[in-house]
């Protein structure tokens, strides 16, 4: 551990995998955080925010998006809130910045 990342431990931190080949590995990722923090997530908003929102970022461009959270069936006054950027890159494009609260 350098001497950097004892003081930065939030950015060491690795709940999720952050780089991915598409927009739809990304979301995935996001989807398997949040049920690994024992939430749920409503599909048909899923594909009202993600598959009728906006369309995949072009390079150098970010789409946000913020889902509401469940749990036990009841909705919660947490959501996911995530942030997928195109790096514009051959390999591993797409930048997943996912966090509930």
């Amino acid at each position: 551990m350098s001497k950097y990342q004892e003081y930065l431990g939030e950015a060491t931190k690795k709940d999720y995998e952050i780089y991915h080949d598409s927009l739809t590995s990304s979301v995935q990722e996001m989807e398997s955080y949040v049920l690994a923090n024992g939430y749920d997530l409503d599909p048909e908003e899923m594909a009202d925010v993600v598959g009728f929102g906006p369309k995949k970022p072009s390079k150098g461009k970010t789409n946000r998006y913020t889902v509401t959270l469940y749990k036990n069936g009841k909705e919660q006054k947490k959501a996911v809130h995530f942030q997928v950027y195109n790096r514009g890159t051959d390999r591993n494009t797409f930048e997943l910045n996912t966090y509930i609260r």
